[in-house]
C-alpha cells in the first residue's frame, strides 16, 4: 500500500487508515512502520458500515436518533 501512495505523492495516515473485516480470517497489513488497524464496524459519512453487510445496526441507529 505504501508504495502505492508513494507514487501519487500521498502520505498514509495510519490512525484514519482502517480495515473491515468480512469474514473469519483475520487480516493484518503492514504500512511503512506501523499495521493498519483491523475493525468489524465503523462510521464512513455518517453512516454504519459493518462486516455483514446489512444495514440493521444504521436503522437502529437512526431510530434511536429519532427517538431522542
Amino acid at each position: 500500500m505504501q508504495e502505492e501512495a508513494v507514487l501519487f505523492h500521498l502520505q498514509i495516515n495510519l490512525s484514519k487508515t482502517k480495515i473491515l473485516q468480512s469474514g473469519k480470517t483475520s487480516t493484518t497489513v503492514q504500512v511503512a512502520d506501523g499495521q493498519v488497524e483491523v475493525v468489524g464496524s465503523f462510521v464512513y459519512l455518517g453512516s454504519s458500515i459493518d462486516s455483514s453487510g446489512g444495514s440493521r445496526s444504521e436503522v437502529l441507529q437512526r431510530i434511536g436518533i429519532a427517538l431522542t
